[in-house]
C-alpha cells in the first residue's frame, strides 16, 4: 500500500511502472541488438525505438488498444 499522494496508474505505483518500463527498454535492446544474429529478420533501431516509446507512452498516459495494435502490425509486417 502506498503511503504518499502519488497518482496511481491503473492501481499501480508509478515508480514500479517506471522500473518495469526501464527493464523493457534494456531487455529489448539486448535481444534486438546484442543478439541480432538470432533474429529471424533484420531489426532497425528506428522501429524498435518507436515500439518501445509507444509502450512507455501508453503505460503512463493511456490510449485505446487499437492504436498500439495498429503500430505493432505495421512494425512487424513483412
Amino acid at each position: 500500500m502506498q503511503d504518499d499522494d502519488r497518482v496511481q496508474l491503473d492501481g499501480l505505483d508509478p515508480a514500479t511502472v517506471a522500473r518495469a518500463m526501464a527493464s523493457l527498454v534494456e531487455q529489448t535492446a539486448y535481444t534486438a541488438f546484442a543478439h541480432a544474429a538470432l533474429n529471424t529478420a533484420p531489426v532497425d533501431v528506428e522501429t524498435v525505438a518507436r515500439i518501445v516509446t509507444r509502450a512507455w507512452y501508453l503505460s503512463f498516459y493511456g490510449e485505446s488498444a487499437g492504436a498500439w495494435q495498429h503500430l505493432a502490425r505495421r512494425a512487424f509486417a513483412g
